[in-house]
């Protein structure tokens, strides 16, 4: 009986860290390549902190392609703030 006791407890355990683990947020847009618009033409963005950084709280700073295979020019929202380049 105490070996079956010890097989229900480890196995609630296991399946609550297995739920923790699929229900966490994953941003998806925060690994893929950053995109912005300028002069009539979507660009690389950079790497953020390194080459510029998102300010504020309005606005799209950046976008991201979320489906590139079967929508190659459907950019979707990804980072809010103003895009600012890092001299």
């Amino acid at each position: 009986m105490k070996k079956l006791k010890v097989l229900f407890i480890t196995t609630a355990i296991v399946l609550a860290l297995g739920s923790a683990f699929a229900t966490r947020v994953c941003n998806v847009c925060d690994y893929s390549t950053q995109y912005i618009f300028s002069m009539g033409a979507w660009q690389d963005a950079g790497e953020i902190g390194y080459d510029y950084v998102c300010t504020g709280t309005t606005g799209v700073c950046t976008y991201y392609r979320p489906n590139p295979i079967f929508q190659p020019n459907y950019y979707a929202p990804c980072k809010a703030g103003n895009y600012v380049i890092i001299p």
